[in-house]
């Protein structure tokens, strides 16, 4: 019975100002694009070395 669900109220008139998102222009949309360009770039080739290691470890085992 202590799992309650929170109910958030929106009056009439807070409800038309809640729908308007705030816009943050600080970055233009080119350096967002580079930066996630470049983090993708860096998971794969995380993935790549450690797979490269795992199967590395897996043919030594498999040789001794």
């Amino acid at each position: 019975m202590k799992n309650r669900i929170k109910i958030k109220v929106i009056k009439q008139g807070e409800a038309k100002a809640a729908e308007a998102p705030e816009i943050n222009d600080n970055q233009p949309e080119e350096d967002n694009a580079a930066n996630l360009s470049s983090t993708v770039s860096g998971w794969i080739d995380e993935f790549q070395t450690r797979r490269r290691a795992e199967k590395d470890s897996a043919l030594k085992q498999f040789r001794s």
